[in-house]
């Protein structure tokens, strides 16, 4: 059967299909291997973590990133176009609120499903997809749903294209990450304090 030679424009719903389907299957496999470090701000939460093995999770993300764009962008006919941009009239303090809160939802997942173990943690690379799924059906119409660094980071790489605000997409992201992290500490020694 051949393709038709129309232009294919992805639904949002096929679009945070292929984001979250990879990482929900794999996430299992790679667990005992990486603890699960698939995006660049996962990795601003562990703070047992060595200073030497972050940097070497954060190249490792932004390396692997870039290659499976490369490897993207040469097995996919026409220009690359998943980098992550601004819709129309989308301001720039909208487009880092966005990013912010999509990344504070997806790093409260994996803190709470993860991080934290308890019983039901064999079923926290589910949860997690599943809310990466949410965050990507309501970001993806405005920002291009970054919500990683290393994914937003990648095209630009790879088609040599920067926006001007692409630096939200460092921001929020880690922003994100940093006030998730603020706010369950300060819950978690509020609870204490109180037992």
């Amino acid at each position: 059967m051949l393709l038709s030679t129309r232009t294919f424009y992805p639904t949002m719903l096929m679009f945070a299909l292929t984001h979250i389907l990879p990482e929900t299957f794999l996430s299992p496999c790679c667990s005992l291997v990486s603890s699960n470090q698939f995006a660049s701000f996962y990795t601003v939460r562990r703070p047992f973590i060595t200073t030497c093995l972050l940097q070497r999770l954060g190249i490792a993300q932004f390396l692997g990133a870039i290659a499976a764009t490369a490897i993207l962008s040469g097995l996919t006919p026409g220009p690359l176009s998943v980098s992550p941009s601004l819709a129309s009239g989308v301001s720039i303090s909208q487009g880092l609120f966005i990013e912010t809160f999509g990344s504070m939802i997806l790093v409260l997942s994996v803190l709470l499903l993860a991080i934290e173990k308890h019983t039901s943690s064999f079923l926290a690379p589910v949860g997690i997809g599943l809310t990466l799924f949410a965050v990507h059906l309501f970001a993806v119409q405005f920002t291009g749903s970054g919500v990683n660094t290393a994914r937003a980071f990648a095209p630009c790489v790879v088609t040599g294209k920067f926006e001007g605000y692409h630096w939200i997409y460092w921001v929020g992201p880690t922003l994100g990450a940093v006030l998730i992290d603020v706010i369950c500490e300060s819950l978690l020694l509020a609870f204490v304090s109180n037992c």
